[in-house]
């Protein structure tokens, strides 16, 4: 597990350069996009101006349930291991390279102004009976769309912090 907090990239997107201050970087997050089926593995970075969602592949958690489907307990940890190799692989890619670049790789990929998010439906739930020690849930509401992710609950305290630091669009419970 890698957090990152107040790192500074520096980068040229049309001949102009800009500063973008990374804030925290939440990853093997859990995440269903609206529209989407099924969730997905992604980090969540956040930025002075918004949230990127940047996916990596498909939701481990959902590789281990088809495998332990398909052939019990050994069947999970096959599965598991046969995509976590390849999230780290995208991941490591990916590092050093900005926002803009990250959210360039994938079609799925998104980003988040706060300025867009609706703070009175959108909410961080870090109860005992909202996480039951598996992941503690963030749901953002902005422009009229809703985005659910699940962050690791083993992250929840400094994913709590980074995301108070971020915006103030977004209660903590």
């Amino acid at each position: 597990m890698q957090i990152m907090l107040m790192g500074i990239y520096i980068y040229s997107p049309k001949e102009k350069l800009m500063k973008e201050r990374i804030i925290g970087i939440i990853e093997n997050v859990q995440a269903k996009p609206p529209g989407a089926l099924m969730k997905k593995t992604c980090d969540l970075v956040f930025a002075d101006t918004g949230i990127a969602c940047i996916f990596l592949g498909t939701s481990t958690t959902v590789s281990a349930m088809l495998g332990n489907a398909a052939g019990g307990t050994g069947g999970a940890i096959a599965f598991y291991a046969s995509t976590q190799p390849a999230i780290d692989e995208k991941r490591k890619k990916g590092a050093g390279k900005s926002i803009g670049k990250l959210l360039a790789q994938d079609k799925e990929n998104f980003f988040i102004k706060y300025s867009d998010i609706e703070k009175e439906k959108s909410i961080y739930k870090t109860g005992f009976f909202d996480t039951l020690f598996i992941a503690a849930q963030l749901v953002v509401h902005a422009k009229g769309k809703k985005y659910v992710f699940d962050t690791p609950c083993s992250t929840k305290n400094i994913s709590k912090q980074i995301i108070l630091r971020a915006t103030g669009n977004i209660r903590v419970g």
